[in-house]
């Protein structure tokens, strides 16, 4: 089991896989955690845009569309931390997705606390 993630207000929680991604702020009070949906995310324009790098072969259609919205979440994500949107970032993430998000996100994101949860 991983160890704790001490989150304080304002943190953001984005729930992701290759399809969509669901985003929360976090309220702390006495111990209680409340989550405030945001926004729902999903692909856009797979068709004009392609995912970071280039495609493997033997990667699917599927897997490439996977690939893309990553890296549109994981752009998304860099605007929201460059407006200063939140202090502190938790993404829960299938690994395929949250290695494609690493390989987007800004060192400015990767800085407010981004880490790996199950």
């Amino acid at each position: 089991m991983s160890e704790p993630i001490q989150v304080t207000d304002g943190t953001y929680l984005v729930a992701a896989d290759g399809s969509h991604a669901k985003c929360y702020e976090v309220w702390v009070r006495d111990q209680l955690v409340a989550l405030r949906a945001l926004a729902v995310m999903e692909p856009k324009d797979l068709l004009s845009q392609g995912p970071s790098g280039s495609r493997p072969p033997e990667q699917t259609d599927s897997q490439t569309d996977e690939a893309t919205f990553a890296k549109q979440l994981g752009n998304a994500l860099n605007a929201m931390a460059t407006a200063g949107d939140f202090d502190q970032l938790v993404v829960c993430a299938d690994s395929p997705t949250l290695g494609q998000l690493r390989e987007v996100m800004s060192a400015e994101t990767k800085r407010r606390g981004c880490r790996r949860t199950r």
